[in-house]
């Protein structure tokens, strides 16, 4: 396990958005497709920006409130008027931490447990290439510690 790169354990298989999209419209990306972060990005899959399930929560308090994610309409945000919901842009994170393919997961744990995040990009040439979860380090941990048992449980 010691040797393992982000590589081995990213996933490449990204969903990432546009900052131009509005808030409510990453949320309910973020439903349909079980993720509780989505990159930014711009052409060329250039990373500027990461916006979390909490960031469009907090941007949009009223929502499950209002009847869930379609009941946005009309509601009014915090220094925005209801014609103008907020934007990808006015609420991701746009210092990210990231990590490139060939660090090591220990590094990815570290970084994880030091900022408090749950999530690290993983960045090429400046490229959007894959991102690695604090879930992705839980599961490899686990598998870790249960293959033993099994092995001399057989």
């Amino acid at each position: 396990m010691e040797d393992l790169l982000v590589r081995d354990i990213m996933t490449t298989d990204l969903i990432s958005i546009d900052r131009h999209l509005k808030v409510a419209q990453a949320l309910e990306l973020m439903h349909a497709e079980g993720v509780r972060r989505l990159p930014v990005v711009v052409p060329g899959d250039r990373l500027v920006g990461i916006i979390t399930e909490k960031d469009a929560r907090l941007a949009l308090p009223r929502v499950a409130e209002a009847g869930g994610l379609g009941g946005y309409d009309g509601l009014s945000y915090e220094g925005l008027h209801a014609s103008e919901p907020p934007s990808v842009q006015d609420v991701m994170s746009h210092y990210v931490h990231t990590l490139t393919p060939n660090r090591s997961v220990a590094h990815a744990a570290e970084l994880l447990a030091a900022h408090r995040i749950s999530g690290l990009p993983v960045v090429e040439e400046g490229r959007l290439v894959g991102i690695v979860t604090a879930y992705d380090i839980y599961r490899l941990v686990a598998d870790a510690l249960v293959r033993p048992r099994v092995r001399a449980a057989a």
